[in-house]
């Protein structure tokens, strides 16, 4: 069995890239924040599970965490 490695940076990007794709169009399909959240955390880590190879629960970290970053970008303090 696979060990799970850490996401490399290109995963990162991949994620990132993934997750402003979706969110940008469920926002001007003007679908509500919170529904945005829930649909594009699911989509953008079924596209990444197939893109990557990565388990789904690693998948679902990976871009959940993107999703949460473009819905709310973290502060430059």
């Amino acid at each position: 069995m696979k060990t799970a490695q850490p996401p490399t940076e290109k995963d990162r990007a991949l994620a990132a890239s993934v997750a402003h794709t979706v969110c940008d169009h469920l926002q001007r399909a003007q679908v509500s924040p919170a529904d945005i959240h829930v649909v594009a955390t699911g989509l953008a880590s079924d596209l990444g599970k197939l893109i990557t190879g990565r388990t789904t629960t690693e998948c679902e970290q990976l871009f959940a965490a993107a999703v949460d970053d473009y819905l709310c970008p973290p502060s430059d303090n």
